[in-house]
């Protein structure tokens, strides 16, 4: 988990949150979903964002991040969770699952 919130940091400074309304202060989930639907329907897609949440922990597992530290990243109470939702479909889905044995 420290690995992860450390690169974070560096790729968003002092960010608190990834989208924010002022220094500190997370954006509305309204305003969050207005901003995607009309991303969305720019290019003929419907976004939402829980898809943001998907992809990142999805992009972690792709990096080879564990999926102990993706589960904790994520707020789940177990990797177990984590491989549940975001592992489908993912090439190295196997040897990830291997890890929790």
């Amino acid at each position: 988990m420290c690995q992860v919130k450390f690169r974070l940091l560096q790729l968003y400074g002092s960010k608190v949150y990834l989208f924010e309304s002022s220094p500190g202060k997370p954006i509305s989930r309204f305003t969050a979903h207005t901003l995607l639907s009309r991303a969305g329907r720019k290019i003929g897609r419907r976004l939402h964002p829980h898809m943001l949440r998907h992809t990142r922990a999805t992009d972690l597992l792709n990096r080879g991040e564990p999926l102990s530290s993706v589960a904790a990243y994520m707020g789940h109470s177990s990797p177990e969770i984590t491989a549940r939702f975001y592992l489908h479909g993912l090439p190295k889905a196997s040897r990830i699952m291997s890890g929790l044995d």
